[in-house]
C-alpha cells in the first residue's frame, strides 16, 4: 500500500507539468479506476493485459500507424525496419491442418540445407506444430544465429519423412530480389522495401547497370509499402541534383518540421526513368516517385497509390517498450500532401474520411505539368492491372497451381529457365492435375444470375420465365466449365510465375513478368523508353 501511495505522489507530481487540466483529470480518473479494479474486482486481473488493451483502443482512435510495440513485440518491430532476422529463410504458410513452407529465400539456410517448397512441417525441435498458430511454428524457427535448429518434414510427391538438422543465419529479406537488362538496353529494378542500408543495394545494382551501358531504367516499386525516408532521399539523390528537395515534413512541433534535400553529387541526371507503381506502393514509395513527378525527373506509369503521406517517429518507452507516433505529414517538393485518408475528422459514423476527389487542390511540376494533392500519387500514365478471375483464384486459393509447380519441380530437376514456356501438352497436363480437385466457385455472372431469380421469384414472374431461366442457368453451367480453358493466357502466365520460383526463387516471377504480355503496366513502361520522343513529351521535356 505505501508503494502505491508513492507511485501516486509521483503520477501526481507528473501530472502537475502538462498544465492542461482535463488531461492531468482524465490520467488522475485512468489511474483511479486501475487501482480500484486492481484492489476490489472480485477475481484476479491481468493487469498488464487490461491496460495493453486500453492502450490499443486509445490509438485506435488515431490512424494506423501510431502503435505501442511491446518488449515482446520488438524483434517483429526490427524485422521490419531492417529486413533482417536470425532464421532459416523459409517462409510457411497454414493450409488445413497443416503448415508448409510455401517460399524460401535463395542462399538461405533452408535452400542450402534442401529444405524445399510445398514440404508439410510436422515438428521443430521436436515439438509438434499440429496444435500450435502460425506465429508460433515461426518462432521455434527463429533464432540466434549459428544456432541449430531440428525441422522433421513430410514431403508430399515423395510420401517420405525427413530431419533437418538448419543451422540458422542472419536472414535478409532482399529489398532488390531481381535487377537486370531486360531488352533494348531498358534497365530494370525491382525495389521492395526501404530497410536500413536498402539505398546502398539500390545503388550498387544501378551501378552494375550503368557499366553494361543501359540507355533507361525501369523502378519497380509496385507492391512496395514504404519504409525508413532517408533511404527514399539518398535513392533520390542519385538521380537529382544535388540540392535538390526530395520531401518536407510539417507537424506540430518544430522538430517534425525538415526539409529533406539531396546532399551529394548525383550519377545520373539525364537517363530517362519510369517508375512503376500501384494501390499498394505507400509512404516511402510515394515519396520517392512523387519527388520525380515534381522534377519531371521520371514518368510514372502504374495505378494510383496508396495515399500514406504521414511520417512516423519512435519515442522510447519504460521497460523496453516502444510507442511509434505519427508526429507529420510529408509533402512532395510541389507542395502536395498525398495523404488520402483523414482519420481524425471522422463522419457522422465515426469513419475516417476520404477527400472529395472533385474538388483536389492542383499543383504544378517544374516544367508547368499539373498534378494533385490528396489522393496518393497519380502516376502520368494510368495502366490497371488485370483483375484475376475467378477460375484463376479459385486454383491459387485451392494450391492447385502450387503443387502442380511441385509436382513439375520433383520431376524435372533441371530446366532452361531463360527459354521456359507451357506448351500445350504441359497446359493439358495441368488441365487433368486440377480435375481431382474439384473446384467450388462463383463467378459474377452465376452471382448476377441467381439475383435475377431471387427478383423473379419476389415481383411474381418466375413461374413464367421458368423455363427460360432453367436454360440460361444449364448455358451458364456448360460455358463454366470450359473456364480453364477461357483464361488460358492468363493460368499460364500464373503457372509459369510459379514454376519458375522453384527454380529461381524469388527472381522468378519477375523474370516471368518481364518475358510475358500478360504485366500490362512493365509492357507500358518498355514502351515509352523505346520512344523517347514520347517520354519527352509526357514529361514536357526539351530535346
Amino acid at each position: 500500500m505505501i508503494l502505491i501511495l508513492c507511485f501516486t505522489l509521483i503520477i501526481s507530481f507528473s501530472f502537475s507539468r502538462f498544465g492542461n487540466f482535463e488531461l492531468v483529470k482524465n490520467l488522475d480518473i485512468f489511474y483511479s479506476v486501475v487501482i480500484e479494479i486492481y484492489n476490489k474486482y472480485v477475481e484476479d486481473v491481468d493487469i498488464s493485459k487490461l491496460i495493453g488493451k486500453a492502450i490499443e483502443s486509445m490509438l485506435s482512435n488515431l490512424d494506423p500507424y501510431t502503435t505501442f510495440i511491446s518488449e515482446a513485440q520488438m524483434e517483429e518491430y526490427k524485422l521490419l525496419t531492417t529486413s533482417q532476422y536470425g532464421g532459416i529463410g523459409a517462409i510457411i504458410q497454414k493450409r488445413g491442418d497443416n503448415f508448409i513452407v510455401a517460399e524460401i529465400l535463395s542462399n538461405s539456410p533452408a535452400h542450402k540445407f534442401g529444405l524445399k517448397v510445398g514440404d508439410v512441417i510436422l515438428s521443430v525441435n521436436n515439438k509438434a506444430v499440429k496444435d500450435l498458430n502460425i506465429e508460433e511454428v515461426s518462432e521455434l524457427m527463429k533464432g540466434v544465429p549459428n544456432t541449430i535448429v531440428k525441422v522433421k518434414i513430410l514431403r508430399p510427391f515423395e510420401k517420405k519423412e525427413y530431419l533437418f538438422e538448419i543451422k540458422r543465419e542472419t536472414i535478409k529479406i532482399p529489398c532488390i530480389p531481381y535487377y537486370g537488362i531486360i531488352e533494348d538496353s531498358i534497365g530494370y529494378i525491382s525495389f521492395t522495401n526501404f530497410s536500413e542500408n536498402s539505398s546502398n543495394e539500390f545503388l550498387k545494382c544501378f551501378k552494375i547497370l550503368k557499366s553494361k551501358n543501359i540507355k533507361s531504367l525501369i523502378i519497380d516499386l509496385r507492391n512496395n509499402p514504404g519504409g525508413l525516408l532517408l533511404e527514399a532521399v539518398n535513392i533520390g539523390s542519385i538521380f537529382l541534383p544535388k540540392g535538390s528537395l526530395i520531401t518536407y515534413t510539417k507537424g506540430k512541433i518544430s522538430d517534425a518540421n525538415n526539409k529533406y534535400v539531396t546532399n551529394v553529387t548525383p550519377i545520373d541526371t539525364t537517363l530517362p526513368i519510369v517508375i512503376l507503381v500501384n494501390r499498394n506502393s505507400a509512404s516511402a514509395s510515394e515519396l520517392l516517385s512523387g519527388a520525380f513527378q515534381d522534377h519531371d525527373r521520371a514518368v510514372i506509369v502504374g495505378e494510383n497509390t496508396f495515399g500514406k503521406g504521414l511520417v512516423q517517429t519512435t519515442t522510447p518507452l519504460p521497460f523496453n517498450s516502444l510507442l511509434k507516433i505519427t508526429t507529420a505529414k510529408y509533402y512532395t517538393p510541389s507542395g502536395r500532401c498525398i495523404q488520402n485518408i483523414d482519420y481524425i475528422h471522422k463522419n457522422e459514423k465515426n469513419e475516417p474520411q476520404k477527400p472529395d476527389a472533385t474538388n483536389l487542390k492542383s499543383y504544378k511540376t517544374k516544367n508547368g505539368r499539373t498534378v494533385f494533392e490528396s489522393n496518393g500519387i497519380n502516376p502520368d500514365i494510368i495502366i490497371k492491372s488485370k483483375d484475376t478471375s475467378e477460375i484463376s483464384q479459385a486454383l491459387l486459393a485451392n494450391y492447385v497451381i502450387f503443387d502442380f509447380a511441385n509436382d513439375y519441380y520433383f520431376k524435372h530437376t533441371r530446366i532452361d529457365t531463360l527459354n521456359f514456356t507451357i506448351d500445350s501438352i504441359l497446359f493439358n497436363e495441368f488441365k487433368n492435375f486440377s480435375l481431382k480437385y474439384h473446384l467450388n466457385y462463383s463467378t459474377k455472372t452465376e452471382e448476377k444470375f441467381n439475383n435475377l431469380i431471387e427478383i423473379s421469384k419476389k415481383e411474381g414472374y418466375y413461374a413464367s420465365l421458368n423455363k427460360e431461366l432453367l436454360l440460361l442457368e444449364e448455358k451458364i453451367k456448360k460455358i463454366k466449365e470450359n473456364d480453364i480453358e477461357t483464361k488460358k493466357s492468363e493460368i499460364i502466365y500464373l503457372l509459369t510465375c510459379e514454376i519458375l520460383s522453384r527454380y529461381l526463387y524469388e527472381k522468378g516471377p519477375y523474370i516471368c513478368s518481364i518475358k510475358s504480355p500478360y504485366d500490362l503496366q512493365l509492357q507500358e513502361a518498355k514502351k515509352i523508353l523505346k520512344d523517347l520522343k514520347k517520354y519527352r513529351e509526357i514529361l514536357k521535356t526539351k530535346q
